[in-house]
């Protein structure tokens, strides 16, 4: 039945950004996975030649940013991770994560408390996908595990330093897809790729808790 529909776009993006996804899913001839992202002016939507430079440009340098590169169908781009930390007041800790799925944010977390032994059960974690971008691979874990310890320490990481990987339940990290395109993009915004094998060796690499 699917070859009876000629293309399926998808305009997504937040209502009252200036940013805009469009996502082509099938065409006539089967599945494709190709993202365009497009800006808001005066003029009408115009394409965005460098998303990851758009996402990155009100960066400020300070503790809980940090960048990742992620994949958007076959497009590599970098964006910023937040994360504020707070100590519970109300004898529970909030988790509230926004362009990030909030089920994987309470898995990053646990890895954390019991690999890093943090006492994040006592404190209210809030995370932020920069610029309106709903991420739902698995390959910015990683990112997401230090904006939050950055900000647990309150100390900042190196605003070079460029992040991707998933979390396993040990606290390994594992290879995610298209490594050698995020680490071309990355190069090319004058990023390093921080590696490591565990999250123990990475955050004892750029947090040194």
């Amino acid at each position: 039945m699917e070859y009876l529909v000629d293309a399926v776009v998808y305009l997504e993006g937040e209502k009252l950004g200036n940013l805009r996804l469009i996502r082509a899913t099938k065409n006539r001839f089967g599945a494709v996975n190709e993202v365009g992202v497009l800006e808001m002016t005066a003029d009408g939507l115009k394409a965005v030649d460098s998303p990851s430079e758009l996402f990155l440009a009100e960066r400020q340098n300070s503790s809980g940013s940090v960048v990742a590169c992620t994949m958007e169908g076959l497009r590599p781009i970098l964006v910023e991770v937040q994360a504020l930390t707070n100590k519970s007041e109300y004898g529970f800790a909030k988790r509230v994560a926004i362009g990030f799925d909030s089920n994987r944010l309470d898995l990053i977390c646990a890895i954390i408390q019991n690999k890093l032994k943090l006492d994040l059960g006592h404190t209210d974690i809030f995370l932020n996908i920069a610029g309106g971008m709903k991420i739902k691979e698995v390959g910015i874990d990683t990112a997401v595990a230090i904006a939050i310890i950055s900000s647990y320490k309150n100390k900042i990481i190196n605003p070079k330093s460029c992040f991707w990987g998933e979390l396993g339940l040990t606290g390994e990290i594992r290879k995610v897809s298209f490594h050698e395109k995020r680490l071309k993009e990355t190069k090319t915004l004058g990023f390093n790729f921080q590696s490591a094998k565990s999250l123990t060796e990475l955050v004892a690499q750029v947090v040194k808790i």
